[in-house]
């Protein structure tokens, strides 16, 4: 689910970026809004199956914080990114979600 929801996320938020009509923006914004679908349930999951029984606790606040911190830092960081380029918040995500796909394709072979 992190492989495909990063790389779905990653074309998604560059098709967005290069849309040039409201049917590019849409269909993008649809792949985007997929991929991250499938990222999040991915990435929570595999942080409860990273650790054992014990360390479920501090798993699950650490999660549950990242979450939290997404609701101020995103659209902070957003704003300031849209307001030097329209399209630079979404390149700079494509940029992070690609990063993403191919750490966690390295890292799920191990």
């Amino acid at each position: 689910m992190v492989l495909w929801g990063a790389a779905l996320s990653a074309f998604g938020c560059l098709g967005i970026a290069l849309a040039t009509d409201l049917h590019g923006i849409a269909v993008t914004f649809a792949v985007a809004s997929l991929g991250f679908g499938f990222l999040r349930p991915g990435f929570t999951a595999g942080a409860s199956l990273a650790v054992g029984a014990a360390e479920q606790g501090v798993v699950a606040g650490r999660v549950a914080a990242v979450n939290g911190y997404t609701f101020v830092l995103g659209p902070s960081i957003g704003i300031f990114l849209y307001d030097q380029s329209h399209a630079l918040p979404y390149l700079v995500s494509a940029i992070g979600l690609a990063g993403l796909t191919a750490y966690s394709a390295v890292r799920l072979r191990d």
